[in-house]
């Protein structure tokens, strides 16, 4: 899952996770160096 929003990335996170998910692999990628914005990703799995 992949998300430009910690808010809404936390809330989904949540979701799977109540869901049965487990996440690994979380990363943030500062990909627009010039603002304070950051993209995450993470791996869940079951």
């Amino acid at each position: 899952m992949a998300a430009c929003n910690p808010s809404t990335f936390a809330r989904d996170a949540a979701t799977l996770i109540a869901g049965g998910y487990t996440m690994s692999d979380l990363v943030a990628v500062d990909q627009f160096t010039q603002s304070a914005h950051i993209e995450m990703a993470a791996t869940f799995r079951r």
